[in-house]
């Protein structure tokens, strides 16, 4: 239930993942520079790497959501049949 909020573990492992990958790619275009002690030029600057963020594909969020929500509906009906059978059984009188 928490991926259909957006915040669930693989959502986040996929954030950190993405993260990780900019900050590498940040790394390699300033580095060199600094190391080099070149300034940045005006073509620089539209190289300068950007994060994107790169959703899951909307299948696989659907397909755990309709897992999810049958790991709740299926126990619900079955302690709903039991409750019906036993209540069938009670007499009130």
């Amino acid at each position: 239930m928490t991926a259909l909020a957006g915040n669930g573990a693989r959502r986040h492992a996929r954030f950190d993942a993405q993260t990780v990958a900019f900050h590498e790619a940040w790394k390699a275009f300033f580095f060199p520079r600094i190391d080099a002690r070149d300034a940045l030029t005006p073509t620089d600057f539209d190289r300068i790497p950007a994060f994107a963020w790169r959703e899951e594909p909307a299948g696989l969020l659907r397909g755990q959501a309709a897992i999810a929500v049958l790991q709740l509906l299926v126990p619900g009906l079955l302690l709903l049949a039991l409750a019906a059978w036993r209540l069938r059984r009670f007499s009130v009188a």
